[in-house]
């Protein structure tokens, strides 16, 4: 048993099952069994007395597990975020969606433009490729003047 269900006494869940004038439930602490008459208003939750068991028979006893205020907290902000990841990949998909209607329907209304044109003209200009431009030439020039040259002429002895 738990040292603080010794001290303070047991936490009973709020879960509890009827059965022959007795209600049975579990301390969420120390998961010892627990017994009160269901018949008596004024009745209080006491453990099962040494020697007696109370079968659980096709009882989920998760029901009368306690969890704390933290893991609930963590829980409760978990499912948040989770929530608002699951609507932002749903609002994504929708974008998609509408983006691609959309690609699609100017396709398509460019083809029905193209057909009008060729439809009422009965001609078609066909341009080739662009030309590539022209090569630019910079060219650039040092003009220098009035100066002398710096060499000097080298004479050779014989």
């Amino acid at each position: 048993m738990n040292l603080l269900c010794t001290l303070s006494g047991h936490a009973v869940a709020a879960t509890s099952l009827e059965n022959q004038g007795f209600r049975f439930s579990r301390c969420t602490r120390c998961c010892h069994d627990m017994i009160r008459s269901s018949t008596a208003p004024d009745a209080r939750w006491k453990p099962v007395p040494d020697g007696f068991q109370v079968a659980w028979r096709n009882v989920d006893l998760t029901v009368f597990k306690h969890r704390s205020r933290v893991v609930a907290g963590l829980d409760a902000v978990r499912q948040t975020i989770t929530g608002a990841v699951d609507a932002v990949h749903v609002g994504c998909a929708v974008v998609r969606w509408r983006a691609i209607d959309r690609v699609r329907r100017n396709r398509s209304r460019m083809r029905r433009r193209s057909a009008y044109a060729l439809a009422v003209t009965r001609r078609v200009i066909r341009l080739g490729p662009p030309k590539p431009p022209r090569p630019s030439w910079n060219v650039t020039v040092h003009i220098t003047v009035g100066q002398q040259p710096r060499f000097e002429p080298q004479t050779l002895a014989a």
